[in-house]
C-alpha cells in the first residue's frame, strides 16, 4: 500500500505511522517511508490506518483508512468442505 501526505513545504521530512486493525493493535512508526506490504494475511476483515506528521512534527489528527477484505480460497470455505464430505459419503454408500 502506497500513501503520501499533502504537505509540500518540506515533503522529505514528513513521517508516517500505520496500523492494520485485525493484525496490529499499536501504531507502527515507519519514518519517511511511504509504503507498507502485507503478505500471507489470513482471510478476514482488516482496516488499514495511516497518519502523517509534517516537517514540524505536527501529527494529523484524522487518519486515512482503507477497509481490506481477504476472501478465503475455495478449499477453505464451508461450502467446499460440506460438498467434499457429501461427495465422500456418496462414494462410501455406493
Amino acid at each position: 500500500i502506497e500513501f503520501d501526505a499533502l504537505s509540500y513545504s518540506n515533503p522529505l521530512k514528513n513521517v508516517y505511522k500505520y496500523k492494520l486493525e485485525g493484525l496490529h493493535d499499536d501504531w507502527i512508526e515507519i519514518g519517511n517511508r511511504r509504503e507498507v506490504s502485507f503478505i500471507n494475511l489470513s482471510p478476514g476483515d482488516y482496516v488499514f490506518k495511516v497518519k502523517a506528521a509534517n516537517s514540524s512534527g505536527l501529527w494529523n489528527e484524522q487518519e486515512a483508512t482503507l477497509q481490506i477484505i481477504i476472501i478465503p480460497p475455495l478449499w477453505q470455505t464451508t461450502y467446499f468442505r460440506i460438498f467434499t464430505v457429501l461427495r465422500h459419503l456418496k462414494k462410501s454408500v455406493s
